[in-house]
């Protein structure tokens, strides 16, 4: 009920009939051809065929025949090997006469009673039990005109890419030339299947496996009664149903979870980007997922620049803190923050390494904070500004080998004691040298700002008082960019995610200490507005965050609008997409046409948007994302949020 169908015709059926031969062209081809150019355009160049291979131009394929089939099958029992990225599948059936099929099973039936009869062995009287029962059933079903048997031969068609670019570049490798083979029988084997290579039969494999009635091998055909045949669902995703997983929302009617937090072969990580036109649904499925986490005791930070979340915040009794004063905790830049191990592993070498660079990177961070709130200064004053904080920090007792969860806020210096320093310098040393004595005139003036009595003082000068106990805190940054100034509101976005890092750690540890399993969650919503073309920082920070925060028991979560600011650059570009390379989930809500280019250059590495995809993306409805959990499983999702949910984020 409800399946949408559609006949192919036209450029839709060259392209149909073009992935008969490989995935490695462009749809958009077709379009340009009128239909006399199609069969140029669809068939392959040259085929070659091998003992173990067919060949069409520079790809090579193997191919298989299934034989054996599980006894006892349930719904979408052939969904693993349809849904198999590179995977060819051609199912043949010819129905069979009632009558016919009947003496078949009788048949059938009787030889197994008589293997049932002449064994001992209690594995093998199990087995043929189960057949018999199988069996049985069938027979009744086609006795009561309710079932039609059908004989039927599967085949496959491997697209091996990896051995196809290893012949094509003449590269040698130590890797099993049939891994890729080897792979997809050992994946029909965990299914309960058994395949036939074609050894030396590669011309009828070949031959079979086109879109015809054709069947070399059709006096093999297994008979397979119709309800098993309509059973295997050749024509659907596998529905997103993760055990424990998050309700997101509807897929073809059928209820979607994801489990954020599984981990195998496929899912390596938590991290999401969500990406949509303004009013596409983006904040709804952001909010349900994000109340569902918090029903579930996580800890979430959220970077809010459009006061997005505070309602949601103060209906789960969280925490609003305008990061534009300092009325609600204050950020000090000065205050040393325990670094996250870049190590994937947890591996306690790793971390302590990272805990005795602690100084260091902290050092390293000031350049880059000063870089962007000083962005006038000469390299020259930079690296007196360096010096003179280096020297701040020892003439106050604190060095890399510090231990700094001994130190309290207080020890930190601060805005005040950086120009205090930079003044006495000033007054006290480099009395004859005019050339040094105007770099500290340029510091003294840009630090100025800062410390006591600048127009910018109350939001960074003092020590650190910012708390947050409570599991649900939001950084309002509305305000701070509200005045225009975002060398201010970049500085600190990038304070914040600093300071998280702190956080993220503290979490660890509570969870060592009490042994739990309490999730951190870290959303920067709307991120393209902290993205700055001349100083790309920021992008920087999200990606070393998403590949860090893993380890962590951690997700990040990216949230844009404008696709063009992650890809003004080249630079850009590139950074934006090592952090869709280092995210496992997106939700591709709704874009206008013109984004798609940009969109196609973001995810050309992450397994690609094919242009079907992208007719999708262009002309879904308000709500409804395309979701992508791993480079082969995507599907549309209709976002809902559960009941009770949504009250939690739209309560006023």
């Amino acid at each position: 009920a409800g399946m949408k169908c559609h006949m192919l015709e036209g450029s839709e059926l060259a392209v149909f009939l073009k992935y008969n031969y490989g995935m490695d062209f462009d749809e958009r081809i077709a379009k340009e051809l009128s239909p006399d150019g199609y069969m140029d355009w669809i068939l392959p160049k040259e085929i070659k065929i091998g003992t173990r291979t067919v060949q069409y131009d520079d790809l090579i394929t193997h191919s298989f025949r299934l034989r054996e089939y599980p006894v006892l099958v349930g719904n979408a029992w052939g969904a693993q090997m349809f849904n198999t990225v590179g995977n060819k599948i051609v199912m043949k059936m010819t129905p069979i006469e009632r009558g016919k099929a009947i003496r078949q099973i009788d048949r059938s039936l009787e030889e197994l009673r008589d293997q049932r009869n002449n064994t001992a062995k209690a594995s093998r009287i199990i087995d043929l039990d189960t057949q018999i029962q199988a069996l049985a059933h069938v027979l009744r079903s086609l006795q009561g005109e309710n079932e039609t048997l059908f004989n039927v031969n599967i085949f496959i068609q491997v697209n091996d890419y990896e051995l196809s670019e290893q012949k094509k570049s003449g590269y040698k490798t130590k890797a099993d030339p049939n891994s890729r083979k080897k792979r997809v029988r050992q994946a029909l084997s965990e299914e309960g299947f058994r395949a036939n290579d074609m050894f030396m039969q590669q011309f009828e494999a070949y031959s079979s496996l086109q879109l015809s009635g054709y069947d070399a091998f059709d006096r093999f055909k297994r008979g397979i009664h119709s309800t098993s045949c309509a059973a295997v669902f050749p024509f659907v995703y596998k529905s997103l149903c993760d055990k424990g997983g998050l309700y997101i929302g509807n897929s073809s009617g059928v209820p979607v979870f994801i489990n954020f937090f599984r981990r195998d072969s496929e899912r390596v990580n938590s991290n999401t980007v969500i990406i949509g036109k303004s009013g596409s649904g983006k904040s709804y499925a952001t909010k349900s997922i994000l109340a569902q986490l918090a029903a579930e005791d996580s800890k979430i930070f959220i970077l809010d620049p459009e006061n997005e979340y505070t309602k949601m915040a103060a209906g789960l009794n969280g925490k609003i803190i305008d990061v534009g004063t300092a009325s609600q905790g204050r950020l000090n830049p000065f205050h040393i923050i325990t670094s996250l191990s870049d190590d994937e592993e947890d591996d306690d070498a790793a971390e302590e390494t990272a805990k005795a660079n602690t100084f260091s990177a902290h050092l390293q961070f000031l350049e880059e904070f000063y870089k962007q709130i000083l962005p006038g200064l000469t390299p020259e004053a930079m690296e007196f500004l360096n010096s003179l904080t280096t020297n701040m920090y020892t003439s106050r007792g604190i060095d890399q080998d510090t231990d700094f969860s001994k130190l309290s806020p207080s020890d930190y210096p601060t805005f005040n004691d950086l120009y205090d320093d930079i003044l006495e310098t000033f007054q006290t040393g480099f009395s004859d040298n005019e050339y040094t004595k105007g770099i500290l005139r340029t510091l003294m003036a840009s630090v100025s700002k800062f410390s006591e009595g600048g127009r910018d003082s109350a939001l960074w000068n003092g020590e650190a008082t910012i708390t947050t106990d409570e599991n649900f805190v939001v950084f309002d940054f509305q305000s701070l960019l509200a005045n225009k100034n975002g060398t201010i509101a970049n500085a600190q976005m990038l304070l914040v995610l600093k300071w998280l890092d702190n956080e993220i750690i503290k979490n660890r540890e509570y969870n060592m200490m009490y042994h739990a399993d309490r999730k951190i969650v870290i959303v920067i919503d709307e991120a393209h507005v902290f993205i700055d073309d001349k100083y790309p920082i920021a992008l920087d920070f999200m990606f070393q965050l998403a590949k860090r925060i893993r380890k962590y028991n951690g997700m990040q979560i990216v949230i844009t609008q404008n696709i063009k600011d992650f890809v003004g650059t080249e630079e850009l570009a590139r950074k934006s997409t090592a952090i869709i390379n280092a995210s496992q989930y997106s939700f591709i809500f709704p874009l206008s046409p013109n984004d798609m280019t940009d969109l196609i250059k973001l995810y050309e590495n992450a397994g690609a948007i094919n242009e079907s995809e992208q007719d999708d993306i262009v002309n879904n409805g308000r709500g409804r994302a395309f979701v992508i959990t791993s480079p082969g499983e995507r599907t549309n999702v209709d976002i809902v949020a559960g009941t009770g949910i949504e009250e939690l984020f739209t309560m006023s």
